[in-house]
């Protein structure tokens, strides 16, 4: 009876390793079809984005701080009421703050703060988002030489890029809001 018991218990690991396989491949896969809509654009920008989908990351205006926290990939810095934090390190000298502004514990509005090495680096990724977002929300204006802006009022979502690229001191802020004369006013 011991022995069919063993038996038993081996053939129930067996099984449950084999269905764990089989849903680690199918998520994989999965990743792997939609990391492939942005295969065109740079590795530090696929890395930012993760997806198409939502607003950005995935998330959208009004996603919960708790799916936020259950779902973010990128690495924990800080929270509050107010916003949550979180970084990616792309090598020693490059990195990107990604802040969530948060209303009644829901997203309002989107941050990304991107610290570059140089002239290079900061252009490439200009150039990815300027695509990007062209293709998602439409043609961009400009205000001076170094601020982008989009507004989508299908999406009701607004872009504002500001970009830096002096002597030491390079990099790339991303605003994410809803497109409404309110937050307009706000951060002009």
């Amino acid at each position: 009876m011991k022995r069919y018991l063993k038996l038993l218990f081996i053939s129930i690991i067996l099984i449950t390793g084999c269905n764990d396989t089989k849903k680690e491949t199918e998520s994989v896969k999965e990743t792997a079809i939609e990391s492939s809509e942005l295969d065109m654009y740079s590795d530090k920008f696929r890395r930012l984005m993760v997806t198409e989908d939502g607003v950005l990351r995935g998330f959208t205006f009004i996603t919960d701080s708790s799916e936020i926290k259950r779902n973010e990939t990128a690495q924990f810095l800080s929270t509050d009421p107010s916003e949550m934090t979180f970084t990616i390190e792309f090598n020693e000298l490059e990195m990107a703050d990604i802040i969530y502004h948060l209303k009644a514990n829901e997203v309002d509005t989107f941050e990304l703060d991107l610290y570059l090495k140089n002239k290079e680096a900061t252009d490439s990724l200009v150039q990815d988002f300027r695509l990007f977002y062209t293709g998602k929300y439409g043609k961009f204006t400009t205000q001076g030489d170094s601020l982008l802006l989009w507004k989508d009022s299908v999406e009701n979502v607004g872009v504002k890029l500001k970009y830096i690229n002096e002597e030491f001191d390079h990099g790339i802020n991303v605003y994410l809001y809803k497109n409404s004369s309110d937050q307009e006013e706000v951060q002009q």
